[in-house]
């Protein structure tokens, strides 16, 4: 879409020239309203958006031209899905960032806790040795 609305610019741009371009009245979304909800994944806050509404029709050019209707309407159409879009990279942004502190907390685990663990673990196995070598001793003496 966004191609076809590149083209539709230099189609009007081929007609007019630059002066006549930048003349040529825009389209007016003075009415639209942006809704945005609002949900989670996993604890991470997503948004869904949505531009609702119709761009209100512009005012008549004073050299108007079928190219500049269709490069008008092209570039209103793309601007309904940059919304939703934003809203989707947005969410890429908070999941991306959700993951790299959730990579550093496990990373954590693995490079300082699990090593404090297996000595705590060596240590017991060493002290229930120590234990196993005294009773035995005490055994023998006992005897």
């Amino acid at each position: 879409m966004h191609g076809d609305a590149c083209a539709g610019l230099r189609a009007a741009l081929l007609r007019h020239g630059l002066q006549g371009t930048l003349c040529l009245p825009a389209s007016s979304f003075g009415a639209a309203r942006l809704r945005i909800g609002r949900r989670t994944l996993m604890g991470v806050a997503l948004q869904d958006a949505e531009l609702g509404g119709a761009p209100a029709s512009a005012p008549m050019p004073v050299n108007p031209s079928p190219e500049a209707d269709q490069a008008r309407e092209r570039f209103a159409a793309l601007l309904a899905l940059a919304a939703p879009l934003a809203a989707a990279a947005g969410n890429l942004e908070r999941l991306s960032h959700e993951y790299r502190r959730t990579v550093r907390r496990a990373r954590a685990l693995q490079d300082v806790l699990l090593p404090e663990l297996g000595q705590a673990a060596h240590d017991i196995q060493t002290r229930l040795e120590q234990q196993e070598q005294e009773e035995a001793v005490w055994v023998r003496h006992g005897r």
